[in-house]
């Protein structure tokens, strides 16, 4: 028998939430990578870049963008878990990426050491790579032995890599995983020390279709519009790094390229942290080496006599993340090993480390690149300790009963710390001054 033709058009199909999105995102790491492997400070020797990092960077920008939505750090973890995974569940976010090998990749050594004749005398020279921000590179510096070892060579940094990873999650988690991706491509980077520029990523195409960068003009403006869009307002649980709605952040001048604009802000940093009176070697403008002369009885040190009452015996500058060690060369008597850090916990040195709140990296533009400042935010755990300090507080390690410090400024001593221009905020202080 013939069916009578429908007199109805059929049902729409609509896209079930439980459907799973699947991209490809391809990067270009835009300045050196530094690390990234299995082994710390080293580059895998089978894949550089690896899917359980990139899981791990996701991870912390997903709660740094969407954390404020839960009230405890329990319900935090269970969203996190249910999400991204944990010991009982497996992760809803599957992330795969073609395999990389070292051998065709371009790697330098960030230092090398060499000897060289002045005056008749034999002098060892440390070299930095010129594709390094060597100030952003301490850790790769050679120690005291190896500054004496003609042809050291430091751990290689990895230059001009590009990777793919591809992505494939549940629909309905989308704004989460795309939350998580717009952060780490803006304010994060893959490997080591991401918080200082290094291995910054370009998100260059997505699932084969070119990505087009951004104009140097419009960066502030388009930052400021995603922060909007991905980050909810909410109350993030104490402890966690995160941005909000109206971080702090500045974007420099325009500079030829990201390595320039990289440099730009790694010499802004190095200035401001180092100021000192009238020549490069002269005193400190910053409080901490008076205030470790007054723990030892020692006169403290200013280019004018007038101001010996003016000692300010705070360690502002542990803002910028710890541990900080102090070598006071010209101070004799004063160990060589004096370190500022968080309190031990038992001896385990559990609170020892701070991360720095501070984001420097270039952002790649069709015009040219920026460089970019951004200050993370986050609660003290306890009411009792300072902002950016590690729960517990502060002590100078290796003083004499490694004594508590206090980084905490007022305004009436932020007046006399120069670089801070009357500001008690070190970190405000330092994006003001990158903006002149």
């Amino acid at each position: 028998m013939t069916r009578p033709l429908p007199t109805k058009s059929p049902p729409e199909i609509k896209k079930r939430e439980s459907e799973l999105v699947t991209e490809t995102r391809r990067y270009k790491v835009i300045t050196p990578l530094f690390g990234g492997g299995v082994e710390p400070g080293k580059a895998d020797p089978v894949s550089v870049v690896r899917a359980t990092e990139v899981r791990g960077h996701l991870r912390f920008w997903w709660r740094a963008t969407r954390g404020g939505q839960y009230p405890s750090l329990k319900d935090l973890a269970i969203a996190e878990g249910s999400l991204w995974g944990n010991t009982e569940q497996s992760s809803l976010i599957k992330i795969n990426m073609p395999h990389s090998s070292m051998q065709s990749l371009n790697t330098e050594p960030a230092y090398t050491v060499s000897k060289e004749t002045r005056d008749g005398k034999i002098k060892y020279k440390t070299n930095a790579s010129e594709k390094i921000a060597p100030y952003a590179a301490f850790p790769l510096q050679p120690d005291k032995t190896e500054q004496k070892q003609v042809g050291w060579k430091s751990e290689s940094v990895v230059l001009d890599f590009e990777f793919s990873i591809e992505l494939q999650f549940p629909n309905k988690n989308k704004d989460e995983v795309y939350a998580a991706l717009w952060a780490w491509e803006t304010f994060g980077g893959i490997g080591a020390r991401t918080r200082r520029g290094f291995g910054s990523l370009q998100c260059i195409e997505i699932n084969n279709e070119k990505v087009s960068p951004l104009s140097c003009n419009n960066t502030t403006e388009a930052i400021r519009k995603n922060l909007q869009f991905y980050v909810p307002n909410g109350t993030w649980p104490k402890g966690v790094p995160h941005l909000t709605q109206n971080i702090l952040f500045k974007i420099t001048k325009k500079q030829s390229n990201a390595f320039n604009a990289w440099l730009y802000l790694i010499k802004k940093l190095q200035n401001f942290r180092q100021f000192r009176y009238e020549k490069p070697q002269g005193l400190s403008l910053w409080p901490e080496a008076n205030a470790i002369r007054q723990l030892y009885g020692v006169t403290s040190r200013f280019p004018d006599p007038d101001k010996e009452n003016e000692t300010i015996n705070k360690f502002p500058r542990a803002v910028f993340g710890l541990p900080i060690p102090f070598h006071m060369p010209h101070d004799k008597g004063l160990p060589d090993n004096l370190t500022l850090q968080g309190i031990e916990e038992n001896g385990a040195e559990k609170n020892d480390r701070l991360a720095s709140p501070l984001i420097l990296r270039p952002i790649g533009c069709e015009d040219g690149a920026v460089g970019m400042a951004a200050i993370l935010q986050w609660e003290p755990i306890s009411d009792r300790d300072a902002p950016y300090t590690p729960p517990g507080g502060l002590i100078l390690k290796n003083a004499p009963s490694d004594p508590t410090v206090d980084s905490v400024l007022n305004a009436n001593e932020a007046a006399n710390i120069p670089p801070l221009q009357g500001n008690p905020n070190v970190l405000e202080a330092f994006l003001n001054f990158l903006a002149k």
